[in-house]
Parts: C-alpha cells; sequence; structure tokens
C-alpha cells in the first residue's frame, strides 16, 4: 500500500515541477533531480567551452555571461553540445549578446522543457 502512495507522491512531484517553468523561484527547480543534473551540466559545460558563467534568471530564462566575445554561431554549437547531454532540459540562444558597462558579454538563453 505505502508503494501505491509513494509512486503517487511521485507522480504529483513530477506533474507540479514543470510543463513550463513559469512563476518558479530562481531554485525550485533544483528539487527534481533530473532537472538538477540538466542545468549543472549546462553550467559546467558553458563553462569548459565558452569560459562564461551560466545562471538562471527566473522563468524559462537563463544567462551567460563572459569576458571573452563569443559569435553567435559558436554559441549555437555550444547550446547544440549541451542539449545532446541534457534530458530535460534543451536550449537555445534569444538575441544577441548585450555588453555591459564592465565589459561582460550577456546573452539570454531560453530553455524548453522536454
Amino acid at each position: 500500500m505505502s508503494s501505491i502512495f509513494k509512486k503517487y507522491c511521485e507522480f504529483i512531484n513530477e506533474s507540479s515541477v514543470i510543463i513550463s517553468m513559469k512563476g518558479l523561484m530562481t531554485n525550485e527547480f533544483m528539487n527534481n533531480i533530473e532537472l538538477k543534473r540538466d542545468f549543472e551540466t549546462a553550467r559546467r559545460m558553458m563553462y569548459e567551452l565558452t569560459s562564461s558563467i551560466f545562471e538562471h534568471k527566473g522563468e524559462d530564462l537563463f544567462r551567460a555571461r563572459t569576458l571573452v566575445e563569443v559569435e553567435p554561431s559558436e554559441l549555437d554549437s555550444v547550446i547544440t553540445k549541451i542539449n545532446d547531454q541534457t534530458t530535460r532540459m534543451k536550449f537555445s540562444r534569444a538575441g544577441k549578446a548585450k555588453r555591459t558597462p564592465m565589459k561582460e558579454f550577456v546573452w539570454k538563453i531560453k530553455c524548453e522543457l522536454k
């Protein structure tokens, strides 16, 4: 009997975690191990391949900050490599990089959950 409730609780957790990330607090999606693993994989790969800091800004919006200028085509290829490694989170570039007063290049990245 308890296994039925456990499976039901897992089902409720899975369903409430995400169809779309709208309305989520910054770290709420970290309660799901698959999403946490995907985010950590994306963050590690983004740092290794583009020397950028990858962070969640809210809802389905992420950003990558770097001091190194990265071409849009290069970022797209990195995102493709990341998407090949992730299971539920799929990323895409949203626009061009903006330069901050601190000489950082900031890329907006959207996430879609599968």
